[in-house]
């Protein structure tokens, strides 16, 4: 990632893990999900790199099995760097960042399913 990896790779020993972001983060997206389904799917490349976060937010106060899975799909690295150079804040960024910054989300990703409870 391009910044530090105390600031993008969020964990289950984040001081964000609390309660009442757990209500925050569950009624934000609770906007979107129809919660009569058995399964709600959010899919924010962002993801990779705070599921573990997510995964303990989701399960505070829940004994027993994860109610989380997550299910991980990666693009090639350059069509990815491509994507990114639509974007306003990355548009200036040389090619070699942009596929170093993929590499690094992939590296936290793939530390973090070792951890996960259910990860694909």
């Amino acid at each position: 990632a391009l910044l530090p990896e105390k600031d993008v790779h969020l964990t289950e020993d984040n001081r964000l893990v609390t309660e009442e972001n757990q209500a925050r983060l569950l009624n934000r997206f609770g906007y979107y999900w129809n919660m009569t389904k058995p399964v709600l799917l959010e899919k924010s490349p962002t993801n990779a790199m705070i599921s573990r976060l997510l995964e303990k937010m989701i399960n505070l106060k829940v004994e027993g099995d994860s109610r989380v899975k997550f299910l991980f799909i990666t693009r090639h690295p350059l069509a990815n760097a491509m994507a990114h150079k639509k974007w306003k804040t990355c548009k200036t960024m040389p090619i070699p960042l942009l596929v170093a910054n993929w590499v690094s989300v992939m590296s936290y990703m793939m530390e973090d399913v070792e951890v996960l409870h259910d990860a694909k």
